[in-house]
């Protein structure tokens, strides 16, 4: 059973086939086709440095012995789907460039993915795994940003990996309940997966990508969604779902300054016909004649009156000593007023969240 450095340039069956002694494909070239579907390698099966140019099939395949995949190139789909490894499963250097699907696979023993070349696509959906299948030295191929990777009803317990390299593979759109309840459960186990092994930087990117899947594929809020898309570009822009607390110091500084702009162009009228504040009057009006107050009056860029008009701003946006009993309700500028006063309380309370959560003040 020795195959080594042949090169098959039609489709090869070796399906049903049963191995009872060492097979060597080493350096095997299939050109084509190669299809090793209920397969039994009951010996040693080397199957090291081939390349498969079309679809690799070991469906059902069955190792009893090593199966050795050293420096394997898988250039299409590489379908393991239900095969049985019954000793060490060896993809050392191993590279799959397209999908690699273990779906319903069994690996009853010790596996070996050291430097594997992941794919486009990574499937383990409903795959048993007795012992652990460690995935934190897999690489990425050049160009390449990360490999989609499904865990539908897997032992996620029993994989190891770090989510720099891998995203949950999933539909765009709304979800089915059933698909939506099944991607539901990948991401709470793997989030555990990450916080129990302490992979806290993938956790954070996962809760992240999880946060958002609630938001814009939920099927229950399929009559809402043009709310939640907007609720969640809110919660991602703003603290980025919590994870960037410190943003609000931004914000603050950010409303502050437009909204000084704003006021800054609309002085004095604001702080005369709209909401007065006797300070900044007196401050503007307290010595001058009547000719010299009309031409105060009018709005425009007066460089002499930005602080004032700053000021002015940070009394309404904080609130500091604000009366709405003295506002003008008949006057355009209320929703103004009131639309920089409810901004400026979101931002303190966000902001003294993050003082208390940052730990600012024992």
């Amino acid at each position: 059973n020795n195959f080594e450095d042949d090169v098959f340039y039609s489709s090869q069956y070796f399906s049903d086939v049963a191995f009872d002694a060492k097979v060597n494909f080493e350096k095997v070239q299939f050109c084509s086709w190669a299809d090793f579907t209920q397969t039994q390698f009951l010996a040693f099966a080397n199957l090291s440095r081939i390349q498969f140019y079309s679809t690799a099939r070991f469906l059902g395949a069955q190792f009893d012995s090593l199966a050795y995949f050293y420096k394997t190139r898988f250039h299409s789909l590489a379908n393991f789907k239900m095969a049985q490894f019954h000793k060490l499963a060896y993809f050392k250097n191993a590279q799959f460039d397209s999908l690699a699907d273990f779906s319903h696979a069994h690996f009853k023993s010790s596996s070996n993915f050291l430097n594997v070349q992941l794919p486009k696509v990574l499937k383990f959906d409903g795959t048993m795994i007795n012992k652990p299948i460690d995935l934190t030295r897999c690489q990425l191929k050049p160009g390449q940003d990360f490999c989609y990777i499904s865990l539908i009803d897997a032992p996620i317990e029993k994989l190891h990996l770090t989510y720099d390299n891998f995203r949950i593979l999933k539909p765009d759109g709304i979800l089915t309940r059933t698909h939506y309840q099944r991607l539901n459960s990948v991401y709470e186990k793997l989030l555990k997966n990450f916080k129990d092994q302490g992979y806290l930087s993938s956790y954070e990117m996962l809760d992240i990508e999880y946060q958002a899947f609630k938001y814009l594929q939920n099927p229950d809020y399929v009559n809402y969604r043009w709310f939640y898309i907007i609720w969640n570009e809110l919660r991602k822009n703003w603290t980025n779902y919590g994870y960037n607390k410190e943003w609000i110091l931004l914000y603050v500084l950010f409303f502050l300054l437009v909204f000084t702009i704003i006021n800054w162009l609309m002085f004095p009228y604001l702080s005369q016909k709209v909401y007065p504040v006797p300070s900044i009057n007196r401050a503007l009006f307290g010595n001058i004649t009547f000719r010299q107050q009309r031409y105060m009056n009018r709005t425009g860029l007066n460089f002499s009156r930005l602080d004032l008009a700053f000021y002015y701003t940070t009394i309404i946006f904080f609130g500091l000593k604000m009366s709405t009993e003295a506002i003008n309700y008949r006057r355009s500028g209320v929703i103004l007023i009131y639309v920089e006063y409810i901004v400026g309380l979101i931002c303190l309370g966000y902001l003294a969240n993050f003082i208390v959560s940052s730990q600012l003040i024992a």
